[in-house]
């Protein structure tokens, strides 16, 4: 199935498994910042003016809430799982680029590319704790709930700070592949993996925090990586190739290259149904897996 989006440039997806809504973010400048869809239906709920440029979103399960990046103004929007509604907006760092959420201590962060930090907000109140310094330019955030801790992938130093999710301090900084870009965790072998610019996707011990894998691409990643629980597959978006690649959790291996619109740049897996939701740049719509 395809979908057509509020407007062009999408940037991101999150999926709300309450009350199974898709949520896809885009640029605002060409139309409506977010769509919502209906996981059940595959059809769309509403359109939502949220900003200019919608860069990530995240799902808070404790609240049911979610949280939309607004790149340009330096904010983070709040909509309400149940109404719809925008219930919130905090002010973080400068050109806020990404969003993960800690669900052991109920914490929000946003990492700030033009401030070199990352934000930590109170996922109850909505208000800001503290901003922890990390490496240059963050452009992409993770949660690893298995040690409690956020992973930030920082673009121009070419490194990866590990934070620990219940102190806020950064336990240490490990090197990648240049040009990261993007996350996710696989929870059941308790790997990160970190989408390249450099046609790879690095692969993170959640233990040791070391690189024990690192998977070769078809053309640069722009980081669009998500994780299928239910088959333990890892699904990375080949922007410039219009297709997805398929990595084994278990064994690390490529296994399939599925097609998609034209330009994929966001993805995230509904768990209700089982289907993994691409949302293409250059053709303006979602393509269903």
């Amino acid at each position: 199935a395809t979908i057509p989006l509020g407007c062009s440039y999408s940037r991101d997806m999150c999926c709300n498994q309450v009350n199974n809504k898709v949520y896809c973010g885009a640029n605002g400048y060409t139309g409506q910042s977010v769509t919502i869809i209906d996981g059940e239906g595959d059809t769309v709920i509403t359109y939502l003016s949220i900003g200019n440029d919608i860069q990530d979103m995240v799902w808070n399960l404790i609240e049911n809430e979610v949280y939309c990046m607004d790149f340009d103004g330096g904010k983070v929007a709040v909509i309400d799982g149940e109404t719809n509604g925008v219930v919130s907006t905090i002010q973080v760092g400068c050109e806020p680029r990404a969003l993960a959420w800690n669900s052991t201590n109920n914490k929000v962060y946003s990492g700030n590319c033009m401030s070199n930090s990352v934000t930590v907000i109170n996922g109850e109140s909505n208000q800001v704790i503290t901003n922890i310094p990390v490496g240059e330019t963050p452009f992409a955030l993770t949660w690893n709930s298995t040690n409690n801790k956020i992973y930030c992938a920082n673009y121009w130093s070419d490194d990866v700070s590990i934070i620990d999710g219940e102190t806020d301090t950064v336990i240490t900084t490990i090197p990648v592949t240049w040009g990261p870009q993007g996350f996710c965790w696989n929870s059941i072998n308790n790997k990160v993996y970190c989408g390249c610019q450099g046609y790879a996707v690095d692969i993170i011990d959640g233990v040791s925090n070391a690189i024990i894998a690192s998977v070769p691409l078809p053309d640069e990643s722009w980081g669009v990586l998500c994780w299928n629980q239910t088959d333990n597959k890892v699904y990375h978006a080949n922007i410039f190739a219009d297709n997805l690649t398929v990595i084994d959790g278990q064994t690390n291996a490529v296994i399939a290259t599925i097609p998609a619109g034209i330009g994929p740049q966001a993805l995230c897996w509904n768990s209700t149904n089982d289907k993994v939701y691409c949302a293409n740049q250059v053709s303006n719509d979602v393509t269903i897996i």
